[in-house]
């Protein structure tokens, strides 16, 4: 029969000496301590680093969230102070009627018409009037920094 692998058995086999695979042993044994060492501070930085990364995706996410429930809860006393406003511009309205208004003044305030001698002329001197512009808006001469920057186009455009 013929023998395909090189394994020898019995006294037949070459004997090796003590000198020989010890100090080889020792050697890889060190070796893989270190490169067990050096993989398992690699790993615990890298696990380390992702948990911080995570940690503060949360965090953000943390405080996206309070702030959406801050800007719902402003939008939501908006709505009630807007709802508010509208009722009372509703009352107002309904309650509002001229000939209510001037029975009260003159029946309960005492108030009256005056009479033709008891109109005054008031002269205002010219000193006191103001002129307004006329580039004024007559809204409100609209928005002030709008104003200075087209005085300011004109001063320099010529």
């Amino acid at each position: 029969m013929y023998r395909t692998t090189k394994y020898v058995s019995g006294a037949v086999a070459p004997k090796r000496g003590y000198e020989e695979y010890r100090p080889n042993l020792k050697v890889h044994k060190n070796e893989y301590k270190r490169q067990t060492k050096k993989l398992s501070i690699g790993w615990v930085v890298a696990v380390s680093f992702i948990a911080l990364l995570l940690g503060l995706v949360l965090y953000r996410y943390n405080y996206i969230v309070e702030l959406n429930f801050k800007v719902a809860e402003a939008k939501s006393k908006y709505y009630a102070m807007v709802d508010d406003n509208t009722q009372m511009r509703v009352f107002i309205e309904k309650n509002l009627d001229l000939s209510k208004i001037k029975s009260k003044a003159t029946n309960d305030l005492k108030m009256q018409k005056p009479g033709q001698n008891q109109k005054i002329a008031v002269s205002v001197p010219v000193k006191d009037f103001s002129v307004a512009s006329s580039d004024a808006s007559v809204n409100g001469g609209g928005d002030f920094f709008s104003f200075i920057a087209e005085k300011l186009k004109a001063i320099v455009g010529g």
